[in-house]
């Protein structure tokens, strides 16, 4: 993360990268649909393409993550737009990659194309950072919370 960027005279001032980053200017709301490279932090996922991008180069144990989502009085599923050749499955949890699982998402083999496939949640309620925990080698486009 990089802290604030500020300029003088049109001029980038020295930025030091501290982890900080800068403060969430709004609550994200998890009932639109969110591009899957919106993300507050990841391990081993990339990024493709300009544009309509999507997050790929996926294996077991990767995960990425959203801040500050306002699920109000609760969701019950999500619908995940994702491309699999053999299979695999998210883990969904709050708090930490490790934390309480409020969901798992079956991803079919699809041959690499992209497909959405909707599965329950439960116990999403108030604000919460959400995190998305692959099992196996995918790629995500999207995602969209119901209530």
């Amino acid at each position: 993360h990089v802290n604030e960027l500020t300029l003088t005279n049109g001029k980038i001032n020295s930025v030091i990268g501290t982890m900080k980053g800068v403060a969430q200017l709004k609550k994200l709301n998890p009932y639109e649909k969110i591009p899957a490279e919106t993300i507050y932090r990841q391990a081993g996922t990339g990024v493709r393409n300009l544009g309509d991008t999507i997050v790929t180069n996926i294996e077991k144990g990767d995960w990425i993550s959203i801040a500050g989502a306002d699920f109000y009085d609760g969701a019950k599923s999500i619908t995940m737009s994702v491309s699999s050749k053999n299979g695999a499955a998210v883990k969904i949890c709050t708090g930490s990659e490790s934390g309480t699982v409020v969901g798992y998402v079956e991803v079919p083999a699809t041959g690499g194309q992209f497909v959405d496939v909707v599965a329950p949640v439960s116990g999403l309620a108030g604000t919460a950072d959400v995190y998305f925990i692959f099992s196996g080698e995918m790629e995500v486009d999207s995602y969209q919370f119901a209530s």
